[in-house]
């Protein structure tokens, strides 16, 4: 919910990703809104080590109804992704918000560089705009962080 699992990943020279919602189950909480704005997911050293681990964290649970069917057995095969199984799938691209993110030199560029590689594989990669100014959606995200904090407490 604002880069939880991404930034430490970041900051301490480990790897990470943002599972899809419902794809990792999380325990009910006493709102169920809440719970779709944040997710958890898997950190390791290596890609292997992260397809290991959210193979073992995904699947049903009964006790969260926004968990998704499918165990993740599948997600811990190795070797390059199926080009067959990602013909089609749509990679939606924020990168820095028009300028409005700051980031690294050069970070940008490797993220590009992926993306095309995922295109040669035949997916479609879109490049998204949120649609109303940030500082909109900033206050937006603030406003929903201050319910999560209110609806757990």
């Amino acid at each position: 919910m604002m880069g939880s699992l991404r930034n430490p990943a970041a900051f301490n020279n480990v790897l990470t990703l943002r599972p899809s919602a419902g794809r990792v189950p999380q325990a009910p909480p006493a709102d169920q809104f809440i719970q779709q704005l944040s997710t958890d997911g898997p950190m390791g050293r290596r890609v292997a080590d992260i397809a290991r681990l959210l193979a073992v964290q995904a699947g049903r649970d009964p006790r969260a109804p926004l968990s998704m069917a499918a165990d993740g057995h599948h997600l811990a095969k190795p070797g390059a992704p199926d080009a067959a199984a990602l013909k089609g799938c749509r990679i939606g691209w924020l990168g820095n918000l028009g300028g409005h993110l700051p980031m690294e030199a050069g970070i940008l560029a490797v993220c590009e560089q992926g993306l095309r590689r995922f295109e040669a594989l035949g997916c479609q990669v879109e490049t998204l705009a949120f649609g109303r100014p940030p500082a909109q959606v900033w206050d937006t995200w603030l406003a929903c962080r201050q319910a999560s904090r209110w609806a757990c407490s």
